[in-house]
């Protein structure tokens, strides 16, 4: 990637690139290059410290005061090097004599007589011989030829012996620290893409790049700068000019990548080429945020041709079509999410709820039950996991409780409420606890569930709504008033507040009140088929029979299918005289629920008034 980032990429999550499965793949040659040049490098950094270590231990600084000269007729310039410690013992030649010097400073003569060279004083070391013949190589008698080298920096005289000055063991110490340093930054930030230490989900991404490409940078120019010193003339042009061509390549190559960062969604479809499947499911993301339903679904699906298995974008695509009302769809691919991630929790919760809405309540509790089977361990999002088992068990309570089976409901409630995480908001299991205890008829219990409620979210609406209908049942008028009118400032655009509202002027038989709040709460929710009829309600017992037939006829309209609209349309339409309609309107409740008494009783009343009415009508006539 850093050496030719021809294809770049948001995300390179997990399968994105095959994975190497046999020994004959080719890509093992890239790895073993890898491998290999890291050993070689290691290597070399490890000597290069022993060598310096060598020096630095042998000598506390250079030889000084002895003499080195050039080649210039013996009369040129010296330089003074240091020999305190340099050596375990050196031997020095002067005038044709050869002594040799031990570590207690004390010499001795020496019966090898000692060799002449160009008439020129030389010295010898046993510490600086390794040295010498490590690097003689490398130096001439010129001085210009014997520049800053690494491992081999050095001073020479006319007999090609080699001496170090401290810029030399700077400049050494200096490289090595550039590599070590450069080959840090290139490895370790990387290490945890590897997902060897713990599980990340991707192994290549360009945020986990910029780190090592410090290191990279480093090692580049550092190379750059050793080659400049080893070449001049035509090789110091050639170096030029291949440095400007990769400047302006990568710097081509990072404007146009800017370019595609600029917005996410320009970002995923530059990444559909390398990554098709992660790449079209953050894309659909993007789109169903923006209001683009169907280039999201269609994006969704797509992304699916590439991969079947993505349990994420199976999930979000049944969000997508529940949200648009499309459950069965949506049912279908909670189960292909959960049949590619059977743990995953918010697609069991979803699955339920879905199922829920199309009157699959079996199903459902079947779901939220094995949702509550559920644990976190060793998954990525913990957090993510037991929201969705607590929220499932809490849909299961509600579930129960809309069945009347309350004391299921409650064992169910107390669980989750058990198992509930720190992170979990605890105010709406409180307030289902209070109001299931309350439809036990234990009232004490389910007062304190929902003070318990309020007090861990003080503009909880659900628990002001649910305590104001307790407190409304128990002579507590007053109080349950404040707890609405409190309500109704904490939400004043919730239809459901002015519902409740309504409905507790309804149970304190002030109807035109109650009305009052039903028809704002419709203004906020319209087409809404409890409202509308809890409205029409109220204004049959207001005495507003003209109003109540509009909104009864309305709610009919809204649920046609619901039989107990039709009874109360029908028994309208009777106190207001319309008795065809009215038989009408009983026959269809009867079609819908053939065994309700409320229907059959009121036909019998209707028939028997429109006999009576016909022989009225024949009376007058005879």
């Amino acid at each position: 990637m850093l050496m030719y980032p021809k294809s770049l990429s948001f995300d390179w999550s997990m399968e994105s690139i095959p994975l190497i499965q046999t020994i004959t793949d080719l890509r093992n040659l890239w790895s073993m290059d890898l491998y290999v040049t890291l050993a070689m490098l290691g290597y070399l950094c490890f000597k290069e410290l022993d060598n310096l270590h060598e020096l630095t231990s042998q000598s506390n600084g250079r030889l000084k005061n002895v003499p080195c000269k050039n080649d210039t007729g013996g009369s040129g310039s010296f330089k003074y090097l240091e020999h305190t410690s340099l050596c375990n013992g050196f031997t020095q030649k002067s005038n044709g004599k050869e002594t040799k010097s031990l570590r207690n400073g004390h010499a001795k003569k020496s019966p090898v007589p000692a060799k002449k060279e160009n008439n020129n004083s030389y010295q010898r070391s046993n510490g600086c011989d390794i040295i010498r013949k490590r690097h003689s190589r490398h130096c001439s008698c010129s001085p210009e030829r014997c520049g800053r080298r690494f491992s081999r920096s050095s001073s020479c005289s006319s007999s090609g012996s080699v001496s170090y000055s401290e810029d030399d063991i700077v400049e050494r110490t200096r490289l090595l620290n550039v590599v070590i340093v450069a080959t840090s930054f290139l490895i370790f930030p990387f290490l945890p893409a590897t997902n060897a230490f713990c599980y990340v989900g991707f192994v290549i991404a360009e945020r986990i790049l910029y780190i090592p490409s410090i290191g990279f940078c480093l090692l580049l120019a550092e190379g750059a700068c050793q080659i400049w010193q080893r070449f001049s003339g035509w090789g110091r042009k050639v170096l030029i000019a291949l440095v400007v061509v990769q400047l302006c390549l990568f710097s081509v190559k990072t404007v146009l990548r800017n370019q595609e960062w600029q917005t996410e969604e320009v970002l995923y479809k530059a990444g559909i080429e390398v990554n098709p499947p992660k790449a079209l499911g953050n894309l659909a993301n993007i789109y169903k945020t923006a209001g683009r339903i169907q280039e999201a679904e269609e994006a969704y699906r797509r992304a699916l041709t590439y991969r079947r298995n993505m349990a994420d974008v199976h999930y979000n695509l049944g969000v997508l079509l529940q949200e648009i009302g499309r459950f069965e769809e949506a049912i279908e691919c909670y189960q292909l999410a959960i049949k590619c991630r059977p743990r995953m929790s918010m697609a069991h919760l979803n699955l339920g709820i879905a199922l829920t809405t199309v009157g699959r309540n079996v199903e459902a509790e079947a779901v939220y039950r094995q949702a509550a089977t559920l644990d976190d361990a060793g998954l990525k999002d913990p957090r993510g996991q037991m929201h969705g088992i607590v929220s499932s068990l809490f849909n299961l309570g509600r579930l129960l409780q809309e069945a009347n089976r309350h004391e299921d409901a409650l064992i169910v409630l107390e669980d989750a409420l058990k198992r509930r995480p720190d992170f979990y908001p605890q105010q709406s299991l409180h307030n289902m606890l209070g109001e299931t205890q309350h439809k036990l008829g234990n009232i004490l219990e389910a007062e304190r569930y929902f003070k318990a409620s309020l007090r861990s979210k003080p503009d909880h609406v659900p628990a002001h709504l649910t305590y104001a209908n307790l407190l409304g049942k128990t002579d507590r008028a007053v109080e349950a008033e404040r707890l609405l009118e409190r309500a109704v400032t904490l939400e004043p655009e919730n239809a459901n507040v002015f519902r409740h509202f309504g409905q507790f002027w309804h149970d304190q038989g002030d109807y035109k009140k109650a009305s009052q709040f039903y028809h704002n709460a419709l203004t906020l929710q319209p087409n809404d088929f409890e409202i509308t009829f809890n409205l029409a309600n109220s204004l049959r017992q207001a005495k507003d029979n003209e109003e109540a037939e509009v909104y009864y006829r309305e709610a009919v309209n809204l649920k046609p299918d619901v039989a107990n609209g039709h009874v109360n349309l029908g028994a309208m339409l009777h106190l207001n005289g319309k008795l065809e309609e009215a038989q009408a309107s009983y026959l269809k409740a009867l079609s819908l629920k053939p065994d309700d008494p409320t229907s059959l009783q009121n036909l019998k009343k209707l028939r028997n008034l429109m006999a009576k009415k016909a022989q009225a009508n024949k009376q007058p006539e005879s």
